[in-house]
């Protein structure tokens, strides 16, 4: 077997802008001169596949950034809460289609306004500046309005409001993301209500079990006349202002501080 022929090598950085993608290297036979032009034709070759791998990480990246915007721009237009976007100055430059839908406001009509043109009235001048101030210190604003829809039907919504800020901390734009919390408030409302009725309900079952033990313990009618003017308060929707007066056969019965009181007796029951 004869002797295997002893190789050399070139090698060269494949490299663009100060950034390396790589190497490239050539063997040749160890007794080949390499001429100036072969390494400068070989150094040329390097930096073409240099800039060729940088063109296509910068074309790599692009479409990343490209389909991370498409996301963004599909979870903004898609979403269930309403998106509003504004210059420094508070007038709006985007809402989404959520933000159509429930105020009944299109782009068009809301471009160039301010929010406040969604005031219902409701809210202080104070409130709003709270807000105004929160955001412009580069803050993050959460509260609820009761807003007015272009129909002009109120309606209720769960804000969180804060900047957007360029790459040197400088704040450009607002962001508002608000939910309609319409139907929760009717429910909170309405269990408010079932509440206060089912403790009205308890404190009159108090009051006429308390009249029918007083009828099964007392012996004459004036002790139950007077146990029924004592329960009638604690009985009643407003206890604290509520006093009570029986009046049977000319007699007078009352409870505490009826006489020092300053009310007047609107019905007979």
């Amino acid at each position: 077997m004869g002797k295997e022929p002893e190789n050399k090598a070139m090698t060269i950085r494949l490299e663009h802008e100060d950034k390396i993608y790589g190497v490239l290297s050539v063997c040749v036979l160890k007794d080949f001169s390499i001429e100036s032009e072969e390494q400068s034709l070989f150094e040329e070759i390097a930096g073409d596949i240099g800039f060729a791998l940088h063109d296509i990480k910068l074309e790599e990246e692009r479409k990343r950034l490209e389909e991370n915007i498409r996301k963004l721009s599909q979870s903004v237009e898609q979403s269930p809460a309403s998106v509003i976007i504004t210059d420094i100055q508070g007038n709006v430059e985007y809402v989404n289609p959520k933000f159509t839908q429930i105020t009944g406001y299109t782009i068009d009509e809301v471009k160039g306004q301010n929010p406040r043109i969604l005031k219902s009235g409701e809210k202080s001048p104070e409130e709003y500046k709270e807000l105004w101030d929160t955001i412009t210190k580069g803050k993050t604003w959460h509260g609820e309005f009761h807003n007015k829809k272009k129909n002009g039907e109120l309606y209720w919504e769960d804000a969180t409001i804060g900047p957007i800020k360029n790459e040197k901390g400088e704040i450009t734009h607002f962001l508002a993301l608000k939910e309609d919390i319409t139907n929760q408030k009717r429910l909170e409302e309405d269990r408010k209500i079932l509440f206060h009725d089912k403790e009205e309900r308890i404190r009159e079952l108090k009051c006429l079990y308390g009249v029918a033990d007083s009828i099964s313990k007392r012996t004459y009618l004036e002790e139950i006349f007077q146990d029924v003017a004592d329960l009638i308060p604690p009985g009643w929707q407003y206890p604290d202002i509520t006093r009570g007066r029986v009046m049977f056969d000319g007699k007078e019965y009352i409870s505490a501080d009826f006489k020092g009181s300053n009310l007047k007796q609107s019905s007979e029951i």
